[in-house]
Formats: structure tokens, sequence, C-alpha cells
């Protein structure tokens, strides 16, 4: 007949084979996984948002939002403005940079208006201040921070 103790016992040896394989080959491909996502890349700078608001060119309370940032280097120093104002037409021209740096105006490339966006990517550290040349109202500050 047969060995009921034997057949158990190897039973048991059985399930836990294939429970240990079932967890090497699992194992195996997520260590795979993991050296494909681990080859390293540079982060992608993000941009901080600057939003000519509704209603900007008419209401003096309002400005651009927000009127004050801070920005690091390769962190988040792309400044994009977006217009979504319908009243009227709108600039984002320094009025001054930091000694070594550029000023940055909208207007060469024509006034911006609703659904419009102007953006900058600044380099040297220092406090920037800006304005609409339209609305005497609208001014900001950037204050650029090396990493």
């Amino acid at each position: 007949m047969y060995d009921r103790k034997a057949i158990s016992t190897g039973l048991i040896v059985a399930v836990i084979v294939v429970v240990v394989v079932i967890a090497a080959v699992s194992i195996y491909f997520a260590l795979q996984q993991g050296q494909q996502g681990a080859t390293t890349t540079s982060p992608v700078p993000k941009s901080v948002t600057v939003v000519l608001p509704q209603g900007v060119a008419s209401d003096t309370k309002l400005n651009f939002n927000p009127a004050n940032i801070t920005v690091v280097i390769g962190v988040n120093n792309t400044i994009l403005w977006v217009d979504q104002d319908s009243r009227g037409n709108h600039t984002v021209t320094a009025i001054s940079v930091p000694p070594g740096a550029q000023k940055f105006d909208s207007s060469p490339n024509g006034n911006l208006r609703q659904g419009d966006n102007f953006s900058v990517t600044l380099t040297v550290p220092g406090v920037y201040r800006y304005h609409c040349i339209y609305h005497s109202w609208m001014v900001g500050t950037i204050v650029v921070k090396s990493p």
C-alpha cells in the first residue's frame, strides 16, 4: 500500500519548493525592473507660473499673481507668465536686473493678450523687478538664488 506519511511529507516539500521558486523568480524580475529604472538622469527644472488675472487691465487692486516670487537656479528658474485677461494688452518688461543679467521684455514679440504666454529662464542670481508698460500698478519682483 501507500505510505501516507511519505506522501504528505513529499507534498509539503513540493509546495515549499514551488513557493521558493516563485519567490525567487519574482525577486529576479523586480531587480531587473529596478535596474532598468535606475538610470541616472538630471531632473527637469520646474517652472513657476505667474498669472495675469482676468480684469487686471481695469482693476488697480489686481496684479501679477503672484507678484513676488523666489526661485533657485537649476530647480525652478524658468518663469512662465500666462495672460488670462480679456480686457487689455500687457507686457512683462524688466525694470531692473542684477549685474551681468539681461533684461527681458515680452513686447518686442508683440503685446500679450488673453491666452498668450511669455517665459524666461533666469540664470544670474539677484533681484529682478518688472512691470507692465501699460498698467502702472502691475509690478513684480523675482529673487533668484544660487543652488
